[in-house]
Protein backbone atom coordinates (compact mmCIF):
# COMPACT_ATOMS: atom_id res chain seq x y z
CA UNK A 1 0.00 0.00 0.00
CA UNK A 2 1.12 3.54 -0.79
CA UNK A 3 2.31 5.11 2.38
CA UNK A 4 -0.12 8.12 3.68
CA UNK A 5 1.13 11.58 4.44
CA UNK A 6 1.42 12.53 7.79
CA UNK A 7 -1.49 14.12 9.65
CA UNK A 8 -0.93 17.38 10.80
CA UNK A 9 -0.16 17.56 14.68
CA UNK A 10 -2.96 19.77 15.83
CA UNK A 11 -5.48 18.79 13.61
CA UNK A 12 -8.46 18.89 15.56
CA UNK A 13 -11.18 16.49 14.58
CA UNK A 14 -9.20 12.63 14.61
CA UNK A 15 -11.50 10.99 12.50
CA UNK A 16 -11.24 13.18 9.11
CA UNK A 17 -9.50 12.03 6.03
CA UNK A 18 -5.56 13.03 5.55
CA UNK A 19 -5.07 15.72 2.68
CA UNK A 20 -3.28 13.95 -0.45
CA UNK A 21 -0.61 15.78 -2.63
CA UNK A 22 -3.34 16.09 -4.96
CA UNK A 23 -6.40 17.41 -3.53
CA UNK A 24 -7.50 20.55 -4.00
CA UNK A 25 -9.70 21.36 -1.36
CA UNK A 26 -8.74 21.38 2.26
CA UNK A 27 -9.70 18.35 4.08
CA UNK A 28 -10.98 20.10 6.66
CA UNK A 29 -13.64 22.21 5.09
CA UNK A 30 -16.31 19.81 6.61
CA UNK A 31 -15.59 20.89 9.94
CA UNK A 32 -18.69 22.13 11.45
CA UNK A 33 -19.26 25.72 11.75
CA UNK A 34 -18.63 26.08 15.48
CA UNK A 35 -14.38 24.96 15.04
CA UNK A 36 -12.18 27.29 12.95
CA UNK A 37 -12.24 26.85 9.73
CA UNK A 38 -8.30 25.52 9.87
CA UNK A 39 -6.57 24.44 12.73
CA UNK A 40 -3.59 26.57 13.41
CA UNK A 41 -0.54 24.33 12.07
CA UNK A 42 -3.12 23.34 8.84
CA UNK A 43 -0.40 22.64 6.33
CA UNK A 44 -2.89 23.35 3.37
CA UNK A 45 -3.69 27.11 4.11
CA UNK A 46 -3.04 28.13 0.73
CA UNK A 47 -6.40 26.36 -0.21
CA UNK A 48 -9.65 28.21 -0.92
CA UNK A 49 -11.11 28.95 2.51
CA UNK A 50 -14.35 26.07 3.00
CA UNK A 51 -17.61 27.46 2.74
CA UNK A 52 -19.68 26.98 5.74
CA UNK A 53 -22.98 25.71 5.46
CA UNK A 54 -25.73 28.47 5.87
CA UNK A 55 -27.85 28.91 9.08
CA UNK A 56 -31.75 28.61 9.32
CA UNK A 57 -33.67 30.85 10.72
CA UNK A 58 -36.44 29.48 12.71
CA UNK A 59 -40.09 29.42 11.04
CA UNK A 60 -41.68 32.97 11.13
CA UNK A 61 -45.45 33.18 11.24
CA UNK A 62 -47.36 35.78 8.44
CA UNK A 63 -47.80 37.92 11.25
CA UNK A 64 -44.61 38.34 12.71
CA UNK A 65 -42.83 38.92 9.23
CA UNK A 66 -45.42 41.59 8.54
CA UNK A 67 -44.41 43.63 12.04
CA UNK A 68 -40.71 42.83 11.24
CA UNK A 69 -41.29 45.40 7.54
CA UNK A 70 -44.12 47.25 8.91
CA UNK A 71 -42.27 50.99 9.39
CA UNK A 72 -42.62 52.80 12.80
CA UNK A 73 -45.74 55.39 13.34
CA UNK A 74 -43.87 58.76 12.93
CA UNK A 75 -46.14 62.35 13.60
CA UNK A 76 -45.01 65.30 13.02
CA UNK A 77 -46.65 67.51 15.31
CA UNK A 78 -48.75 65.82 18.42
CA UNK A 79 -51.91 64.30 18.08
CA UNK A 80 -55.07 65.97 18.68
CA UNK A 81 -56.26 65.64 22.58
CA UNK A 82 -59.29 67.58 22.31
CA UNK A 83 -61.91 68.96 19.83
CA UNK A 84 -63.65 71.88 20.52
CA UNK A 85 -67.30 72.16 18.52
CA UNK A 86 -68.15 76.06 18.77
CA UNK A 87 -71.50 75.79 17.15
CA UNK A 88 -72.44 72.37 15.85
CA UNK A 89 -75.23 71.66 13.03
CA UNK A 90 -79.12 70.63 13.64
CA UNK A 91 -79.47 68.10 10.94
CA UNK A 92 -83.32 67.55 11.94
CA UNK A 93 -85.06 70.41 12.94
CA UNK A 94 -88.59 71.09 13.30
CA UNK A 95 -89.54 74.38 13.31
CA UNK A 96 -92.80 74.39 11.95
CA UNK A 97 -94.90 77.99 11.50
CA UNK A 98 -96.76 80.47 13.16
CA UNK A 99 -96.50 80.92 17.20
CA UNK A 100 -94.68 77.84 17.03
CA UNK A 101 -91.45 78.99 14.84
CA UNK A 102 -91.47 82.47 16.84
CA UNK A 103 -90.88 80.28 20.22
CA UNK A 104 -88.59 77.86 18.87
CA UNK A 105 -86.25 79.49 16.43
CA UNK A 106 -84.46 81.28 18.97
CA UNK A 107 -83.42 78.72 21.35
CA UNK A 108 -82.51 76.93 18.16
CA UNK A 109 -80.02 79.95 16.71
CA UNK A 110 -78.86 79.91 20.42
CA UNK A 111 -77.22 76.87 20.25
CA UNK A 112 -77.02 76.05 16.40
CA UNK A 113 -75.07 77.88 13.13
CA UNK A 114 -77.48 76.08 11.03
CA UNK A 115 -79.94 73.36 10.20
CA UNK A 116 -81.37 70.84 8.54
CA UNK A 117 -85.31 72.22 8.29
CA UNK A 118 -87.75 69.63 7.62
CA UNK A 119 -90.83 70.36 5.38
CA UNK A 120 -93.83 68.28 7.03
CA UNK A 121 -95.97 71.71 7.30
CA UNK A 122 -99.51 71.89 6.84
CA UNK A 123 -99.13 72.22 3.76
CA UNK A 124 -96.29 70.73 2.97
CA UNK A 125 -93.29 72.58 1.55
CA UNK A 126 -93.40 70.64 -2.37
CA UNK A 127 -92.29 73.17 -4.56
CA UNK A 128 -88.90 75.76 -5.12
CA UNK A 129 -91.27 79.31 -4.12
CA UNK A 130 -92.70 77.31 -1.17
CA UNK A 131 -89.06 76.76 0.33
CA UNK A 132 -87.95 80.29 -0.46
CA UNK A 133 -91.15 81.57 1.35
CA UNK A 134 -91.01 79.25 4.22
CA UNK A 135 -87.02 80.73 4.73
CA UNK A 136 -88.14 84.10 4.40
CA UNK A 137 -90.38 83.81 7.38
CA UNK A 138 -87.76 82.20 9.62
CA UNK A 139 -85.32 84.84 8.73
CA UNK A 140 -88.10 87.40 9.89
CA UNK A 141 -88.71 85.38 13.21
CA UNK A 142 -85.09 85.34 13.91
CA UNK A 143 -83.76 87.69 16.50
CA UNK A 144 -81.56 90.32 15.02
CA UNK A 145 -78.19 89.92 16.62
CA UNK A 146 -78.54 85.62 15.98
CA UNK A 147 -76.40 83.94 13.29
CA UNK A 148 -77.98 81.40 11.81
CA UNK A 149 -78.82 79.26 8.72
CA UNK A 150 -81.45 77.48 7.52
CA UNK A 151 -80.47 75.11 5.35
CA UNK A 152 -84.06 74.18 3.32
CA UNK A 153 -85.54 71.17 1.79
CA UNK A 154 -88.28 70.17 0.12
CA UNK A 155 -91.34 67.42 1.16
CA UNK A 156 -91.25 64.79 -2.00
CA UNK A 157 -94.49 63.91 -2.59
CA UNK A 158 -96.32 61.36 -6.30
CA UNK A 159 -97.08 64.94 -8.07
CA UNK A 160 -93.67 66.25 -7.49
CA UNK A 161 -91.78 68.20 -10.68
CA UNK A 162 -88.70 66.88 -11.17
CA UNK A 163 -87.74 69.70 -13.01
CA UNK A 164 -88.84 72.07 -10.13
CA UNK A 165 -86.38 69.92 -8.14
CA UNK A 166 -83.73 70.69 -9.99
CA UNK A 167 -84.42 74.34 -10.34
CA UNK A 168 -84.23 74.24 -6.45
CA UNK A 169 -81.14 72.44 -6.27
CA UNK A 170 -79.61 75.05 -8.83
CA UNK A 171 -80.51 77.76 -6.59
CA UNK A 172 -78.20 76.68 -3.97
CA UNK A 173 -81.42 77.42 -1.88
CA UNK A 174 -82.65 73.49 -1.62
CA UNK A 175 -80.06 71.82 0.23
CA UNK A 176 -82.18 68.32 0.27
CA UNK A 177 -85.43 66.57 -0.48
CA UNK A 178 -87.25 64.71 2.07
CA UNK A 179 -89.06 61.30 2.22
CA UNK A 180 -92.03 60.36 4.17
CA UNK A 181 -93.98 57.04 3.93
CA UNK A 182 -97.13 58.04 3.37
CA UNK A 183 -99.44 57.76 7.31
CA UNK A 184 -95.71 57.24 9.00
CA UNK A 185 -95.20 60.14 11.09
CA UNK A 186 -96.73 63.84 11.84
CA UNK A 187 -97.88 65.68 8.46
CA UNK A 188 -97.01 62.66 6.34
CA UNK A 189 -100.28 62.33 4.74
CA UNK A 190 -98.91 63.63 1.24
CA UNK A 191 -96.11 61.03 1.63
CA UNK A 192 -95.28 58.35 -0.94
CA UNK A 193 -97.28 55.36 -1.00
CA UNK A 194 -95.81 54.17 -4.88
CA UNK A 195 -92.42 54.65 -5.39
CA UNK A 196 -93.12 54.28 -9.16
CA UNK A 197 -94.49 57.36 -9.11
CA UNK A 198 -91.72 59.30 -7.76
CA UNK A 199 -88.81 57.37 -9.69
CA UNK A 200 -88.70 60.13 -12.07
CA UNK A 201 -87.65 62.58 -9.07
CA UNK A 202 -84.89 60.46 -7.57
CA UNK A 203 -83.83 59.50 -11.22
CA UNK A 204 -83.28 63.61 -11.45
CA UNK A 205 -82.01 64.16 -7.46
CA UNK A 206 -79.26 61.20 -8.66
CA UNK A 207 -77.92 62.85 -11.54
CA UNK A 208 -77.89 66.63 -9.88
CA UNK A 209 -76.25 65.25 -6.81
CA UNK A 210 -79.49 66.21 -4.73
CA UNK A 211 -79.61 64.57 -1.13
CA UNK A 212 -82.70 62.42 -0.27
CA UNK A 213 -83.36 62.32 3.74
CA UNK A 214 -85.77 59.31 4.17
CA UNK A 215 -88.03 58.75 7.79
CA UNK A 216 -87.19 55.14 8.02
CA UNK A 217 -90.36 54.32 9.46
CA UNK A 218 -92.76 51.62 7.56
CA UNK A 219 -96.81 51.76 7.60
CA UNK A 220 -97.71 47.80 6.45
CA UNK A 221 -99.23 46.40 9.51
CA UNK A 222 -97.82 43.54 8.40
CA UNK A 223 -94.69 44.91 9.59
CA UNK A 224 -94.05 44.73 13.06
CA UNK A 225 -90.90 47.33 13.81
CA UNK A 226 -90.36 46.30 17.28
Amino acid sequence: MPREPPRPPNCLPSNLPVPSASAEICPHASLPARQPAHPPVCQRRNLPAPRRPPQRRPAQTSRAIALEFTPPLRYAAPMVQSLTLRRPDDMHLHLRDGAMLAGVLPESARHFARAIIMPNLVPPVVTLAEAAAYRDRILAALPQDAAFEPLMTLYLTEGTDPADVAAAHASGLVKAVKLYPAGATTNSQSGVRNFDKVRAVLETMAEIGLPLCVHGEVTTPAVDIF
